[in-house]
């Protein structure tokens, strides 16, 4: 059933995608040209597509140990197998893609510090499968594949003809990208406050919450001479243009509303963002102190010239997209580190004295492969709304006509002008380049911010308990 939907969803998209293109560049370039060039884009779509879905398959992760090993190892009498149903039954169990551990009625003690070496298995397309939140993973790389290739298709459109009275189509494709991440990390943390064991972490996301709210409130209210946020231009741009136009409809307005309740709302949504990336970033940072032990992150050097405004604006921009790359490319090391945690419990386990069930013992190692997918989302959603927003804000903000501000005709010439046009043309008239730039740079700011703070937090806290012990 996954697979069809899965199949459907992107015969859909694919079927946008090829209306879009053809609908855009059929009248400048001819339809042959499309036809033929096309097909070829798709095809590359379609391979890293399935590189990317392959990436969980390129792992290794470690097997529980059954119950007659762990009877073997601690010396505990062996009992009669029932039935045939029974051996494979544990054969199945033995494979990991199981719970029946957690269903068996066989319960023994065993040591903690029993000798007790685990195996390892590539794991496979239908080892994944089965796993919780595959299908969200899936959904969301796919769709994030597709927009990047309409905002490219788009970037390459624009850069030959201009958009005049047209919309932007790829900002909807990634404002709807945006809404998917905002969902699925909204999913995760809500898992932290269902049940009565997660009392930790739901204080946790609640105090972080709070402690972004707070910060997000300080550099609000900070002069824009001292840190430029570009609010404060973006605010004075938007209610000027939404006065005008409300003056043109024969409406006396001074403004749509107060700076005080937008500095309020923002800070709202920076509190919000800053807690679905609590555990995103420990996360994040959990993996990186892992992953340290078979890899050593190197320095990119900077060219250290002189830069103008506009170049160290576009610097900003390409150093953010190279960076969130090179995070992706190196995907499969943090996995893989979160996967070997199986191996590290176990061998703290060691050094601890006393006796634990059978059960207990197989769902400490089983946990970690369960929740892989769970881990992927943490890993890649900040990732994918910290590039998306980059985008946004490099289209929207700085888009051009003739290397100045687009001015909308006067009104006199509007009622000439189709329904629709004219609707268009009084959101551009409202929603100018400086008020994209605001929104978008500070949006862009902060979920990086949000991102980096929280994995700096956790790697103090690592550090800590590392120094600690």
């Amino acid at each position: 059933m996954i697979r069809v939907f899965s199949l459907g969803s992107q015969m859909l998209s694919s079927t946008i995608l090829i209306l879009f293109v053809l609908m855009n560049l059929s009248p400048h370039f001819g339809a042959l040209f499309v036809l033929i060039f096309f097909p070829q884009c798709v095809t590359l779509l379609t391979k890293i597509q399935m590189y990317v879905q392959s990436i969980p398959c390129r792992l290794i992760r470690y097997l529980y140990p059954t119950n007659d090993e762990l009877r073997t190892l601690a010396g505990v009498p062996k009992e009669r197998s029932k039935s045939k149903r029974n051996s494979k039954e544990k054969k199945y169990e033995r494979n990991g893609s199981g719970d029946q551990f957690s269903q068996s009625k066989e319960t023994f003690h065993v040591p903690k510090n029993i000798n007790l070496e685990l195996q390892s298995a590539k794991i496979t397309s239908l080892d994944v499968v089965h796993l919780r939140y595959y299908s969200e993973y899936q959904w969301l790389l796919d769709y994030a594949l597709y927009s990047l290739f309409v905002y490219t298709l788009t970037e390459v459109y624009t850069s030959f003809i201009p958009l005049d009275h047209e919309i932007n189509l790829s900002m909807l494709w990634c404002l709807v990208v945006q809404c998917f991440t905002l969902k699925i990390l909204f999913t995760l943390t809500l898992e932290y406050f269902k049940g009565e064991e997660s009392v930790g972490e739901r204080s946790t996301v609640i105090v972080t919450g709070f402690a972004y709210l707070v910060i997000a409130m300080m550099i609000l209210i900070v002069d824009e001479a001292k840190l430029e946020t570009g609010l404060h231009s973006a605010y004075a741009s938007f209610n000027e243009s939404a006065a005008t136009f409300l003056h043109n409809q024969g409406l006396n307005s001074e403004g749509p509303a107060s700076k005080i309740i937008i500095n309020f709302c923002i800070a709202i949504w920076c509190a919000l963002i800053g807690a679905l990336f609590t555990f995103p970033g420990l996360r994040m940072a959990r993996m990186h102190w892992d992953s340290l032990n078979f890899y050593v992150p190197h320095l990119i050097p900077v060219p250290s010239r002189r830069l103008t405004e506009s170049g160290f604006d576009s610097l900003r921009l390409v150093l953010i997209v190279v960076l969130i790359l090179q995070r992706l490319a190196l995907m499969p090391i943090y996995l893989q580190a979160y996967l070997n945690m199986a191996y590290a419990r176990v061998e703290e386990q060691r050094k601890e004295a006393g006796r634990i069930t059978n059960v207990e013992l197989q769902k400490k190692i089983a946990a970690v492969f369960y929740y892989l997918c769970v881990v992927t989302l943490q890993y890649v959603a900040p990732l994918l709304m910290c590039l998306f927003f980059t985008l946004m804000y490099k289209s929207l903000g700085k888009s051009k006509y003739k290397g100045s501000r687009r001015v909308l005709s006067s009104s006199s010439g509007l009622p000439e002008s189709p329904p629709m046009t004219l609707a268009l043309d009084s959101l551009k008239l409202i929603f100018t380049t400086d008020v994209f730039r605001g929104i978008f740079g500070f949006a862009t700011w902060w979920v990086c911010f949000a991102w980096f703070a929280s994995s700096a937090l956790g790697m103090v806290y690592l550090k800590y308990f590392a120094n600690s012990k």
